[in-house]
């Protein structure tokens, strides 16, 4: 009869070299899939909205885009809580709502006071700053990520986890033809990677509109579906759907840099380590005549 005896291991021996860096860099193959980024991929199959439970919805003053998809939804026969914006928490009945969405304390007496089974969450207030304002880029973003992250952090606080999908418009390029027209937005695509990294079993989306009115609910519903089914951002464009895919990124072939030893170079931040380091390979190349501007000394 075979009886289990241990396993006894013994290290022979261990070395280990120093890899050159032209060694490190051979392994860098630009044919290889190493390399990844993220890609705007079309969305072939797409469910019919299935929608259910109730859902409260954090409504825009400017295009009453989330009102209306309220008043679609109450016609439908779903179960929905409206906020809208104000100076403070207030309440017309148990389904329209006011609050302050500066005031984290306002919030979270919101979303206790709100059913404790809610479906979801969709938040419009970006939309209010759908047009960029080069003269106080911070007052948007005080509004855009500020509101969004003092709900978030109002729904963390009193332990909801809800599904929170938030709302923009144009705010991505996605196809040849798209123009961003409201890149001040993208700012709560960041924010929302970072919260999906830190809060990985919570389900928090985003859904980029191509247009803000009524012909936008349609969109919104097929996107709210797809968020719910594990994509983490849809872009809607031409009544297509977009999510992010991750590919293989081959690094395209580039001509040989060729310097004119004749010509000054000018390299910014040049008496720092990498400054320097740049400025050696530079004179290797042929180059005689640097300029190297920085705000120190060089490094010892």
């Amino acid at each position: 009869k075979a009886t289990a005896n241990p396993i006894d291991m013994q290290i022979i021996g261990l070395e280990g070299r120093q890899a050159s860096r032209a060694a490190l860099l051979a392994l860098i193959d630009p044919s290889s899939h190493w390399l990844y980024h993220r890609e705007w991929q079309l969305i072939h199959q797409v469910e019919n909205s299935t929608i259910t439970g109730t859902w409260l919805i954090c409504c825009d003053q400017q295009h009453h885009l989330g009102m209306t998809l309220a008043q679609h939804w109450r016609a439908a026969g779903r179960h929905v809580i409206t906020v809208a914006i104000g100076d403070k928490l207030s309440s017309h009945d148990s389904q329209n709502y006011q609050v302050n969405p500066h005031d984290i304390q306002q919030l979270q007496e919101l979303l206790i006071q709100l059913p404790k089974n809610l479906a979801g969450v969709i938040n419009f207030w970006a939309l209010d700053a759908s047009s960029i304002d080069w003269q106080d880029v911070a007052t948007q973003q005080r509004h855009i990520l500020g509101t969004n992250l003092l709900l978030l952090q109002a729904m963390i606080k009193i332990g909801n986890s809800a599904p929170l999908l938030l709302v923009t418009s144009q705010s991505q390029g996605v196809i040849n033809s798209d123009t961003v027209t409201a890149p001040q937005m993208a700012t709560l695509l960041g924010m929302l990677r970072t919260v999906n990294i830190e809060y990985p079993d919570w389900r928090v989306g985003l859904i980029d509109l191509e247009t803000i009115n009524s012909s936008a609910i349609n969109d919104i519903n097929h996107s709210i579906n797809l968020l719910l089914n594990g994509e983490l951002i849809i872009t809607c464009r031409h009544g297509q759907y977009y999510g992010e895919r991750l590919q293989p990124y081959r690094l395209p072939s580039l001509a040989p840099l060729n310097f004119d030893k004749n010509q000054s170079y000018l390299i910014s931040g040049g008496t720092g380590a990498l400054g320097l380091t740049i400025s050696k390979w530079l004179v290797t190349q042929g180059v005689r005549y640097l300029l190297l501007l920085a705000r120190r000394q060089p490094d010892s």
